[in-house]
Parts: structure tokens; sequence; C-alpha cells
């Protein structure tokens, strides 16, 4: 889905440029590319994607009611007005938008906005005590979502969403790095999640940092291991898909935007072990990935220095075709093995894992 118009300066999203103004909506016209999965997001809409109010999250608090149209919707939307629904549409896959301009007519609809249903979601906690007597009462977190994602029926009949890289290879592989860090014993303490109902809105990560076992004030940083199968090499599945890692290469979030020293301490790991290749595409302020997509955002929203490791999206993503059969279990090895080395380090410095940017302002702040 992308802004009509111009972008504005500065903004790192429609949302927040348009509540910046004081909109008090905003409606949505989808490009033609989304339509295809029109039926997949409608669902998806409705599935309640917050969690009770009495747990707090910032994100939740800061956005401004959005409504996503059809097709049709958006036809009748702009009957009459200097750009069609369907020519709008069309040009959305193209970047070709059409000036912005102000509407001339009033149409109405209603929306329903609330309901509630109660779920029995769980997540997975284990916690390894530091070693250190200075250092154990400070905490790491390394977190991977246990569910998946639930759609409707592809044209072929399929019903069954498997989720194998979103997120099983995730949850594997911090699987395999809390067995071997409880037989090596890191210095600071590290508490192992796996969360539920990220997909449904970070549920899961949002009720954990609301009701934390330990003060939050002593989480000094936070690991998020989301997606982490995909290989874009030559012949694969994900061959010719272009947001995904190539070969010995995975997306490095958070670290370069918050914190020099920690992010020199990944270098120096990563160097001096698989030398992968850190793609830092998606510190951007366009991309979701950063925030508040993942289970990494109501870390940063009380101002825990997060860090993802991912490979990338691909064509699979939140569809049933997500399979084992399409994972890499090389790539998969190497980026465990990166993650884990970077936990020990932050695990074993002297210095306290900090923030030390500024936050970019599309983050709300949850005190």
């Amino acid at each position: 889905i992308r802004q009509i118009g111009r972008v504005a300066v500065g903004a790192s999203s429609p949302q927040d440029e348009a509540a910046r103004r004081g909109a008090a909506g905003i409606i949505f016209i989808p490009q033609a590319s989304a339509l295809k999965n029109w039926e997949q997001m409608r669902g998806q809409s409705l599935s309640r994607r917050e969690l009770d109010p009495s747990v707090p999250s910032a994100y939740a608090a800061a956005r401004i009611t959005s409504v996503l149209l059809s097709s049709a919707g958006a036809e009748t939307l702009m009957t009459g007005e200097r750009a069609a629904g369907p020519d709008i549409i069309a040009r959305g896959d193209t970047g070709d938008y059409p000036a912005s301009f102000e509407l001339t007519q009033r149409v109405s609809v209603n929306i329903p906005v609330a309901s509630s249903v109660e779920h029995r979601p769980y997540n997975v906690v284990a916690m390894i005590e530091g070693r250190d007597a200075a250092l154990k009462d400070q905490y790491l977190t390394v977190a991977s979502h246990l569910d998946g994602a639930v759609g409707t029926r592809t044209v072929e009949g399929d019903a069954i969403y498997n989720s194998a890289d979103d997120n099983a290879s995730g949850s594997a592989g911090n699987l395999a790095i809390a067995e071997r860090m409880a037989a090596l014993g890191p210095k600071r303490s590290i508490i192992f999640i796996w969360d539920s109902g990220e997909e449904q809105g970070l549920w899961g990560t949002r009720y954990f940092v609301a009701n934390p076992p330990v003060p939050l004030d002593t989480i000094v940083a936070h690991f998020n291991i989301d997606m982490i199968g995909a290989n874009r090499t030559p012949g694969s599945s994900d061959a010719s898909s272009a947001t995904v890692a190539g070969p010995n290469e995975v997306y490095l979030v958070g670290p370069g935007v918050l914190a020099a020293t920690a992010d020199a301490l990944l270098e120096r790991v990563n160097t001096g072990y698989l030398n992968m290749k850190f793609n830092r595409d998606f510190d951007k302020p366009e991309h979701e990935f950063f925030y508040p997509r993942t289970d990494a955002g109501p870390y940063l929203e009380r101002g825990i220095l997060t860090i993802g490791f991912f490979t990338g999206i691909h064509p699979r993503y939140h569809q049933p075709s997500d399979e084992a059969r399409h994972l890499d279990p090389a790539k998969m090895e190497a980026v465990t093995r990166t993650v884990f080395a970077s936990v020990w380090a932050f695990a074993d410095t002297a210095e306290r894992p900090r923030i030390e940017k500024a936050i970019p302002p599309s983050v709300p702040r949850y005190k």
C-alpha cells in the first residue's frame, strides 16, 4: 500500500504525517498487486489485532483510525472525482501517483470498530542465570515468535499454513542457542522466549513487557530472531526475490540506528567468526521491520536496545507455501551461529549494552 501524491518530507509513514497534521483517520486505496490477496487481508483485519486494554501498548495508542478499501470501495469513493478509483489502483504498482487533490463529495460508511473475543495463548519462557556475581542481575532476552499466520484457502485448495520460515526457523534457532548457552554458562543472565500471538498483533511480547519476570530496567538488550531460512542463490526458491538476503548475508536490524558501541561489538564478533554480510536496508524508516512490525517493537517502546536478525521477505510469506522444503539449512545454521556468538559477546562484555542514539520519533514511547 502506497501513499498517493508526493511523499511528505521527514515522514516515516503516511500515518505518522497524517496524525501530525491532525487527521481524524486515513482511507487507504490499495495497489493492484495487493488486491490479489484481498480476501486474506480482509480476514486479517477482522481478526482483532489489539490485546486487552489492560496490557499497555504505546504503538496501539498512538495509531489513528485507518480503513483499507476494496476495489469496489475505491471506485465508489472516487466516483466523480479528479481521478477514478480503478486508475489510482492501477497506477499504484508503477509509482505514477496522481497529484494530491481534495475530494468534492461526501461519502458515509458504517464500520464496526470494536468487539471482544477471548483467546488463551501462551508464552514459553526459560532463563539461564549468569555466573558472574556482578553481572548476573543484568539480563538479555532472546525471542522468537512461536505462532504462524493463518489465512484463506488457496485456489488449489490448500488451507494449511505451515509457517516454516515464519517462524519455525527462528524458533528452532532460538532453541539451539539456548541449549548451547546452558552448557557454557554466560556471565549475564539470559531469558529465552518463544512468544505467541505475534501475527495477531505482538500479543505475547506485549504481555511479557507489561508483566516482566524481572524489572525492565535490568534488561540491557533484546535479540529478535524472525525468519532466518531464506537464501537468494541461483536455482533456489528465492533466486529472483530482491528482498531475500543473498549467500552468507543476513539482515541486521536496530543497532546501527540505536547504538554505535553495540553495533561495533556485533561487527567485531561477526568479522572474527563467520563474517556474514550484515545488510542494513531494513533500518531505513520506510521499513516496518525496524518498528513496529516485529516483536522487537514493544521492547523499543520502553527504551530497550533491540537487535533483529532475519533473512528477508519472499513470495511464500504468510502463504500455505511457506513449507520446510524451501528452507536453506546451511543458511539457518550460519545465522543461528552468528546470533549465538553475538548473544555470548553481549553476555560477556564488561560494559553494559545500552541505547546511545535518539530513538526515531516514529517510535511512540510507553513509560
